[in-house]
């Protein structure tokens, strides 16, 4: 979990995100969020907590035009 770092962003498709895990440089991972994620959002990590291979997550907003 060394290449997992605060502030990495991730784009959540079909491959890396489902309700509970998303996967990030092959890691299984438990997350967390305030926000209400979908497939197609962006979410940049801010906290990882090694132990118990869980990371937290907050939503970047996208501006639509």
């Amino acid at each position: 979990m060394k290449d997992i770092l605060p502030g990495m962003t991730v784009h959540l498709t079909v491959g890396n995100f489902t309700k509970g895990t998303i996967t990030v440089n092959g890691h299984i991972l438990k997350y967390q969020s305030v926000y209400e994620l979908a497939l197609g959002d962006t979410v940049c990590m801010f906290d990882a907590d090694t132990e118990n291979q869980t990371v937290r997550l907050r939503k970047i907003p996208v501006n639509t035009y």
